[in-house]
């Protein structure tokens, strides 16, 4: 396949996930990661063909699972990166099979030449997929540690004094070491009719840190 039809097949390989897995497609820096996964990937699965390399010898892209992560990092589900794997294979398998169709119209070796093509396809995509996962799996695993990190720590942190005051500062200054860089607690106040009255108190916090 030239370097024109590849390009058109990158194209329509983009255009089919724009439209079947719009997940991917939804925030601008998620898209533009999408498309330049689209693009390596078949570059590396038309490379591997055309040097009749062994599935798995050819290298999916060195990015590979630090997209997977960001993925994740989004809440983006597993579930539409493996649907865009199996939509690009099917899609490029079928461009493969209609160019073989043009150089011949022997049954045997067009046979022959399929066969190879899906079980390259097939093998490169369960590799790819198994990388993303794992890579998926990883970062839901450290968030979760993470999560259960901050709550650990408020347990010691938070809470310390009766004070109210002081302990929204503590409170505050949880925050904006882990994930906030500023913050405000709201306060209420019980009047002397028993009645809670909303009141604002702003907290200053400590060192701010952006996570």
């Amino acid at each position: 396949m030239n370097s024109q039809r590849a390009d058109e097949l990158i194209h329509d390989v983009k255009q089919c996930l724009r439209r079947e897995v719009p997940d991917l497609w939804d925030e601008p820096d998620i898209a533009q990661m999408a498309a330049e996964n689209v693009a390596e990937h078949v570059v590396a699965l038309l490379f591997g063909i055309e040097h009749h390399t062994e599935p798995r010898r050819i290298n999916p892209p060195t990015a590979d699972a630090e997209r997977a992560r960001r993925l994740a990092q989004r809440g983006k589900p597993v579930t539409a990166m493996l649907r865009a794997f199996r939509l690009a294979q099917g899609l490029v398998l079928d461009r493969l099979l209609e160019e073989l169709a043009r150089l011949t119209g022997d049954a045997e070796p067009i046979s022959a030449a399929t066969r190879k093509l899906i079980a390259l396809a097939t093998e490169y995509l369960d590799r790819t997929s198994e990388t993303g996962v794992l890579a998926c799996q990883d970062e839901r695993d450290r968030q979760v540690q993470w999560r259960l990190s901050v709550v650990n720590e408020a347990s010691v942190r938070v809470g310390t004094t009766l004070d109210i005051a002081h302990t929204a500062q503590e409170l505050a200054d949880l925050a904006t070491d882990q994930f906030a860089d500023a913050v405000t607690v709201d306060l209420l106040e019980t009047s002397s009719d028993d009645e809670p009255q909303a009141t604002d108190t702003p907290v200053v916090p400590g060192s701010p840190s952006s996570r």
